[in-house]
């Protein structure tokens, strides 16, 4: 399972690897780890990342259990000679390899996936056994038993990985395009095969395998997506020669940040970043060299924009560096908030006001699913505005083909357009592009599908507005899910997300979570996420990688998954947090009255796992299995007033309760 972030990937690193090697030669070189960037470093060795690589970690162990499993099954015994590679299947690596097997009946070369050699003679199963058992000893295995069989990643969004199924549509047209014998195959639908054929003419040679002329991507899609944009913004006009593809909108905003971060003047450049922000920007700021001025979005207010934020960040920033641009991620990334006409003049105003360059992030556009909630792009929006605004505000904004919908993240296509910029800068931002000669020509053709879907009047329009439409709906559901299951855990809130791929809930830490932390030297939030992967194999997003530190936690959670994987994290995660709720209540007892105190803290674990079966009680089939879990988890730690209560579910006549004590729960349900 890739347990990497969502743009401009961190590769989680194989631990159990030898890099001495590597280590040696590079200090033979006269480089060492201390001559890179201090503030890159300092992010790839962050807790965050060390817990995707246990993650990683942990799911290479689940699947060499089960494959060890298989073996047994199937009456094999690996003997290996040199190496052995267990990656989601059976691999044997180097030349004298040798497999035995007693040939039994049913099993053969192509149901095990292994070279087999008969032997002549039957093996009893007990020494089968036992020889498996002995060649099984040479390759332990690393951790110790989980009680789950796989790990749940929801800490990034990556859909197709979590279950969200391709459109049909962007896969044939791709298909025809990289093998264009399929287009006299009429297995496929004529307009498949026609805008394959306009895509293969638009490539050099008539082939996915050319360079592009410029790195600025092919001229056919250039003029596709300017299209998409002035039909997206009610006929706003978009020059082609003003697009520029990248391989993902990471890609694009590097380029932008290095070309504003000044090299090495003095004082420093800044950029104005959200509070919270995608969690992979900030290593895109220290890899140019930028500060980062963070304002705060509005909580309470929905993570709304606030104007006198934007004001107060800048005038703190500027006694620390130069602010130069602003960045702006709509919706928001992580938040799933939208930003409203007024929300987006008011902060086109200020950034003409300070003289700030504008980075936009509209890579979820499509992923909009809040009830009467409409994207608004800031282009659109500028090109209402007076011409004071409308010809002088520099701006470029960012889409790519990992948004909710589509969720290609994998074919790694982006574009970025500029507004307002001067013919000299894009120039420059050209000849940055050819640094990697073009983006992949298969994502740039995956750009112009996604963008300009099948016609009513053609033959895929369809199932393809059925397959889009399910994709979006899912998300829409999956939002609202998790958001009414976080939301109603004591100790937790999490405000309604619209858009985008995300939910955000925040969290409040036990104290002795928190002071675990503070002895590790990590945030509390780091030490929530740990434990949950540890005991519960999900693993969610912590906010101190969005930016929010210091007593102020959240969690991140994707939504762009499959409902049953998504109901599965829900499940664990719930149980996992109710559990550390009662772990950490306030016990006042002493030694002399442990018995009458035990029997106190043990109501109040048992109101709160009532509250929580209740809230399921009400939610239909649909909740059936979370509710059964946290039954089963909490039966036994609860009191026994309450116990066959929580064990049995509530009866229809049971008045809900409505109030809770302690400080584990902030709020009452209704």
């Amino acid at each position: 399972m890739c347990l990497s972030c969502e743009c401009g990937r961190y590769q989680a690193l194989d631990t159990q690897c030898n890099y001495e090697g590597v280590r040696g030669e590079g200090l033979r070189m006269g480089t060492s780890v201390q001559n890179f960037n201090p503030t890159v470093k300092a992010i790839a060795d962050s807790p965050c990342n060390a817990l995707r690589a246990r993650a990683l970690q942990i799911s290479r162990e689940l699947t060499q259990v089960a494959c060890m499993s298989f073996m047994q099954q199937q009456g094999l015994s690996i003997l290996l000679k040199d190496a052995l590679q267990i990656d989601c299947g059976v691999r044997t690596l180097g030349a004298r390899t040798k497999v035995e097997t007693s040939m039994m009946s049913g099993v053969t070369e192509g149901q095990t996936g292994v070279r087999a050699e008969s032997v002549s003679h039957r093996v009893q199963k007990q020494p089968m056994r036992r020889q498996i058992s002995r060649h099984m000893s040479l390759f332990p295995i690393q951790g110790v038993p989980k009680a789950f069989a796989r790990v749940i990643d929801v800490c990034s969004a990556d859909p197709h990985r979590a279950g969200v199924q391709p459109i049909s549509f962007l896969q044939q047209v791709l298909a025809v395009c990289l093998y264009p014998e399929l287009l006299s195959d009429e297995n496929f639908a004529l307009d498949v095969r026609q805008r394959a054929q306009r895509l293969l003419q638009s490539c050099e040679g008539s082939s996915v395998g050319s360079y592009c002329v410029t790195s600025c991507g092919l001229h056919y899609v250039q003029r596709s997506i300017a299209h998409f944009i002035t039909s997206r913004d009610g006929g706003a006009p978009a020059d082609a020669r003003s697009i520029f593809l990248s391989s993902g909108s990471q890609r694009s905003l590097m380029m932008m940040l290095k070309l504003l971060s000044g090299g090495v003047e003095e004082p420093q450049r800044g950029l104005l970043v959200p509070l919270p922000s995608p969690h992979t920007l900030a290593m895109a700021l220290g890899e140019a060299g930028f500060r980062p001025a963070p304002y705060r979005l509005r909580e309470d207010a929905g993570w709304a924009l606030d104007p006198e934020e934007l004001r107060r960040a800048v005038g703190t920033a500027r006694g620390r560096c130069r602010p130069t641009a602003m960045y702006v991620s709509n919706p928001g990334n992580p938040t799933g908030h939208v930003q409203n006409r007024k929300s987006i003049e008011e902060v086109i105003k200020f950034a003409a006001a300070e003289g700030l360059f504008l980075l936009v992030n509209e890579v979820d556009q499509h992923s909009v699913h809040g009830s009467g909630v409409q994207f608004l792009s800031y282009k659109k929006v500028l090109s209402e505005m007076d011409p004071g605004y409308r010809d002088t505000v520099e701006m470029v904004s960012f889409h790519s083909l990992s948004n909710g919908v589509i969720g290609a993240c994998g074919l790694r296509g982006g574009y970025m357009e500029m507004v307002n910029v001067d013919q000299e800068v894009m120039r420059v931002a050209e000849t940055m592009l050819c640094m990697d000669i073009n983006s992949p020509i298969v994502g740039q053709l995956a750009l112009d599908v996604m963008l300009h879907p099948p016609r009513p009047s053609e033959p895929s329009y369809d199932a393809y507005s059925r397959e889009v439409l399910t994709n979006r709906t899912c998300l829409s559901e999956n939002a609202r899910r998790a958001r009414d299951v976080l939301d109603s855990l004591p100790g937790m809130s999490c405000q309604p997300a619209v858009g985008g791929v995300y939910v955000y809930p925040r969290v409040d830490i036990p104290p002795a979570v928190l002071e675990r932390a503070k002895a590790a030297g990590v945030e509390a939030d780091v030490v929530y996420c740990q434990d949950l992967l540890e005991e519960q194999g999900v693993c969610v997003g912590a906010g101190s990688e969005n930016g929010h530190t210091g007593g102020d936690y959240h969690l991140r959670l994707s939504v762009a998954v499959s409902p049953v994987l998504l109901e599965e994290a829900l499940e664990r995660l719930c149980a996992f947090h109710l559990r550390l709720l009662d772990s950490h209540s306030d016990p006042t007892h002493n030694n002399n009255n442990n018995n009458n105190n035990n029997n106190n803290n043990n109501d109040h674990s048992a109101h709160v796992q009532l509250r929580f079966v209740y809230f399921f009680s009400d939610k239909g089939a649909n909740s059936g299995a979370v509710l059964n879990h946290v039954r089963r988890s909490m039966v036994s730690i609860v009191g026994p007033p309450c116990r066959e209560l929580i064990k049995d579910g509530p009866s229809p006549g049971t008045k809900r309760p409505n109030t809770l004590t302690g400080a584990a729960d902030r709020r009452t349900h209704e």
